[in-house]
C-alpha cells in the first residue's frame, strides 16, 4: 500500500537487462494508510489492517459475480472493532479451534 490508503499491484517483467515494473490494478477502498495485508491459503482472499483500524476484505473472482466477466479483486467490505493499531492480519486454519470467522488480528 502506500500512505493515501491505495493498495497497488505491479506487474513485473525483464526488458533485456532491466526490470519493468507497471501498475496493473488500484484498489481504492481503504481511507488509511494500509500496515498489514495477507492472502488467504487458496489465494482467493485479501485481507489489508490500516492505520484506522480497519480490516478491509478482497475476494479474487468474477465482476458481478458472473462468469463471463473478468476476473479482479472484488471490495467484500471493512470492519472496524479494534482500540489500537493493527500490526497484522492473517487467516488462520480451517481446523483453528472454535474461530467464526478464519481471519486473525494482531494489535
Amino acid at each position: 500500500g502506500v500512505g493515501n490508503g491505495k493498495l497497488q499491484f505491479f506487474n513485473l517483467s525483464m526488458d533485456g537487462k532491466s526490470l519493468k515494473m507497471t501498475m496493473e490494478r488500484e484498489l481504492k477502498n481503504l481511507n488509511h494508510s494500509i500496515t498489514s495485508l495477507s492472502f488467504s491459503p487458496c489465494g482467493d482472499y485479501l485481507a489489508t489492517g490500516d492505520l484506522g483500524r480497519y480490516v478491509g476484505l478482497y475476494r479474487w473472482y468474477h465482476v458481478d459475480e458472473r462468469p463471463t466477466k473478468p476476473i479482479e479483486w472484488i471490495y467484500i467490505g471493512r470492519y472496524r472493532a479494534h482500540l489500537k493499531a493493527i500490526v497484522s492480519v492473517s487467516f488462520l486454519p480451517a481446523n483453528w479451534g472454535k474461530a467464526k470467522g478464519k481471519l486473525g488480528v494482531l494489535h
